[in-house]
């Protein structure tokens, strides 16, 4: 849950200097990042209340939001990775 409520301050914080600096990332790319920063914590906080009470996993809805936050997150991932390799 820690990490789930850090990161997306620092992330942002990362990005702002990001910004700043040459060559600028791209529309695209921020825009990934953004969507990553929004989908990333909620994976973290609900799996984190997960295991500080376990009998939320018997709710159907808490499982499929940590699987559907899951895979969103992965898919995420992914398209920032591509989008690193398209850059250069």
């Amino acid at each position: 849950m820690v990490v789930g409520t850090a990161y997306p301050m620092g992330a942002l914080v990362w990005l702002s200097q990001r910004m700043g600096r040459q060559p600028a990332l791209s529309a695209r790319r921020v825009g990934t990042f953004l969507a990553l920063d929004g989908v990333f914590p909620v994976l973290f906080v609900v799996s984190g209340l997960g295991v500080l009470i376990p009998r939320l996993w018997t709710v159907l809805a808490i499982k499929a939001i940590v699987i559907l936050a899951a895979l969103a997150t992965l898919i995420l991932a992914l398209a920032w990775f591509t989008a690193c390799s398209m850059d250069h």
